[in-house]
């Protein structure tokens, strides 16, 4: 099994479980950066830093050249209405996705943030994320043009104003999409890497653990690893790094995935045909008060957005 732990790399910090977004705030990503290697090093894995066009402008180079300079793969994080580009007047402040905007306007957001990537690095990036998960046909055709090879964004089941991926299973396996359609298996080179979820279908990553509880978590990862599936794709956002709480629940993940055989860090070399299954075993298992209680107000959560988003539409 490959893990891919991709960190969306972007301003802002924690104040315990609480995460702050802030566009000011540049000491936040150098924290969570040398806190993320420091963790690395410890447990000899490798991460994916996906970072946007405000931290490449805005921090040290210091800080993201170190990222690179210990084998991490980097790569672009893009949102849209970071100050960087809304300030040359590439975007707007109010629109958050990518997928709001024109094949020409997306192109030259991309294309912008790849330019001062190449800056930093001397190399042009080959992994892309996109802030708020939203992405359409026009990103990946953009994507293929400028040769990336990976694209982390995919989140399966979202539904917002500004991303969709309805159709992707909750348990989805990397793939080459179509150019006419970004959630279906094409011919294009670029390989998408969905993001794993948990029973719950939320995030198999440390900032879903006050909600789940880090016995969900585990069990994520031993859903995947019990059925041989490839990849197991752990997602996070490097403003939680800043905090000693979920920092303590990433070192416990990797704790807990280093008592397994056969586990590399990563990124996939190609697709997976194979057809994974909901495997209940990992999370019975795990089921105690405290995991019960999460599962039941998770459940109860889920319903009662629904219920309110019916509201919404009957409005």
């Amino acid at each position: 099994m490959i893990v891919c732990i991709c960190i969306h790399t972007e301003l802002g910090y924690s104040l315990g479980t609480r995460i702050i977004f802030d566009r000011t705030s540049t000491t936040g990503v150098k924290l969570a950066v040398d806190n993320l290697l420091e963790l690395f090093r410890k447990y000899d894995a490798k991460g994916c830093f996906a970072l946007t066009a405000d931290v490449l402008a805005k921090c040290e180079k210091e800080t993201v050249l170190q990222i690179a300079s210990e084998g991490h793969e980097v790569g672009l994080h893009v949102h849209p209405d970071d100050s960087y580009l809304v300030n040359l007047g590439l975007s707007s402040r109010g629109i958050i996705g990518l997928s709001q905007y024109s094949l020409k306007e997306q192109s030259q957001i991309i294309e912008c943030s790849s330019t001062l990537f190449e800056e930093k690095f001397h190399s042009l990036p080959l992994l892309f994320v996109s802030g708020n998960w939203s992405e359409n046909n026009a990103t990946i055709r953009i994507l293929e043009k400028n040769h990336f090879l990976y694209d982390l964004t995919p989140l399966p089941g979202a539904k917002g104003h500004v991303c969709d991926w309805t159709r992707l299973k909750r348990i989805s396996l990397p793939y080459h999409p179509s150019p006419d359609d970004y959630q279906s298996r094409g011919s294009l080179k670029l390989l998408m890497i969905p993001v794993s979820l948990t029973i719950l279908k939320e995030v198999l990553g440390p900032e879903s653990e006050p909600s789940q509880g880090m016995g969900f978590l585990k069990a994520g990862f031993e859903e995947y690893y019990s059925q041989n599936i490839p990849v197991l794709h752990v997602s996070l956002h490097s403003p939680a790094m800043t905090s000693r709480y979920y920092l303590a629940v990433l070192e416990e993940l990797f704790a807990f995935i280093s008592r397994h055989k056969n586990v590399e860090y990563g990124l996939p070399t190609g697709e997976s045909c194979s057809q994974p299954k909901t495997n209940y075993l990992p999370y019975l298992r795990r089921m105690n008060r405290s995991t019960t209680r999460t599962t039941v107000h998770a459940i109860w959560r889920r319903i009662y957005s629904q219920s309110i988003r019916s509201l919404k539409i009957q409005r």
